[in-house]
């Protein structure tokens, strides 16, 4: 093919936005949903079991799609472009062995991966997003340990009450909201939910 300059390249949308995330049927090679943003995309994307498609953009935003329809469920601005290069065939299999990644089970932290998804799920809860919550809360299940976390009977509680702790995370803390009706992070179990045996 020759070479063309870019002044002579057509281009798919001249309307500002250079960032989109695309689902495409692989069977029929059809383009199923497309979400345009103004910044381009910065990182690779990963979909959850929950059918969620998380995506990081060089506007500083953090993105969760619904993988059925491409609409964005959850946005969160960082400090700091997200950029992060996700290695596919790692996701795949869970192992002792090798370069730990974000999120893994580890000596030092046995149910790392519950407790990652235990903790965002609340954030979306306190964000108001209690629907999306409950698909991350979900994944917990996943891990192979799940049936060994004692934060389970936490987890199945939080996705039964998901749409009414949307008020209980965003309370001010006094006597009332104590205990497990207050987000992860400020209950006496945070650090335990991946830390503990």
């Amino acid at each position: 093919m020759p070479f063309k300059p870019a002044s002579q390249v057509a281009t798919r949308s001249n309307d500002g936005n250079f960032g989109r995330v695309e689902a495409i049927d692989l069977k029929t090679r059809q383009v199923v949903w497309s979400e345009r943003q103004r910044a381009p995309i910065a990182s690779s994307l990963l979909a959850s079991a929950g059918g969620l498609v998380f995506s990081g953009a060089r506007d500083r935003h953090f993105r969760a799609y619904d993988a059925a329809t491409g609409k964005v469920l959850w946005l969160r601005e960082y400090g700091c472009n997200i950029v992060a290069k996700i290695d596919y065939h790692s996701l795949t299999l869970e192992t002792k062995e090798g370069k730990k990644r974000v999120c893994w089970n580890s000596e030092i932290a046995p149910h790392n991966f519950e407790g990652f998804f235990l903790n965002m799920g609340d954030m979306l809860v306190k964000a108001g997003d209690w629907e999306t919550a409950r698909k991350i809360y979900g994944d917990a299940k996943l891990s192979s340990t799940y049936s060994q976390w004692q934060y389970r009977q936490v987890l199945e509680d939080r996705i039964r009450d998901a749409q009414d702790n949307v008020a209980a995370f965003n309370a001010p803390a006094d006597a009332t909201n104590r205990g497990d009706k207050r987000i992860t992070v400020s209950t006496a179990f945070s650090c335990m939910a991946c830390h503990r045996q």
